[in-house]
């Protein structure tokens, strides 16, 4: 092949083939859309008492960042707890509610729900024979204001406990490593401060 063939063959134009698939409902043209209108609830969101602790995350984090002036934003009146009562065997099981009871939950009960401001129905949740609110195989406790900044000063002093036996773990095995290489404290081997963040499982 002489060379102008061969130049003529390299700059011959491609050819770009698009697939598209329609749509039934037709296409989405502000991209904008798709994160605005995105679902932000999950099968446990019970209006009434979800979109206030929304808000009220919203709120602190707004105060936080202005500086903490003023005062906080104010405190909710109870806090739900979905507590399962099934096994993954679907046998039934007690354990949750007597471990959430003793912590001074309480089950919630359906006719007692619109005297919380709570809003069930275009929910999962569903009443039982004994009246209680279910939503699969969870079930829905209650515990007042006092009761959860109790269980939740309880719970922070466990984890700063936690955090400070970890820490004193570590720092001794950080100077261990540093004598054993002759390391002094300030060149050698040191863990930062971290924190331990329980996991939340309320509604």
């Amino acid at each position: 092949m002489s060379a102008p063939a061969k130049a003529a063959k390299a700059t011959k134009p491609s050819v770009r083939i698009e697939a598209r698939e329609a749509s039934i409902w037709g296409v989405v043209t502000d991209p904008e859309a798709l994160i605005a209108n995105a679902p932000t609830r999950d099968g446990f969101y019970v209006p009434g008492y979800s979109d206030k602790r929304a808000a009220w995350d919203a709120a602190k984090l707004a105060w936080e960042r202005g500086g903490r002036h003023g005062p906080p934003p104010a405190p909710l009146d109870f806090r739900l707890q979905f507590v399962s009562v099934e096994r993954g065997s679907g046998q039934p099981t007690g354990h949750k509610v007597a471990e959430f009871a003793n912590q001074g939950y309480r089950k919630l009960k359906w006719d007692e729900a619109k005297s919380f401001g709570l809003d069930l129905a275009n929910t999962q949740c569903m009443t039982d024979a004994e009246g209680n609110i279910r939503n699969g195989s969870q079930l829905l406790m209650i515990a007042d204001r006092e009761t959860a900044a109790r269980n939740a000063a309880r719970l922070d002093a466990t984890a700063q406990g936690q955090e400070a036996a970890i820490a004193d773990r570590l720092a001794d095995a950080a100077a261990a490593y540093n004598r054993a290489r002759g390391h002094s404290a300030d060149a050698g081997t040191a863990f930062g401060p971290f924190t331990l963040e329980p996991d939340a499982s309320d509604a």
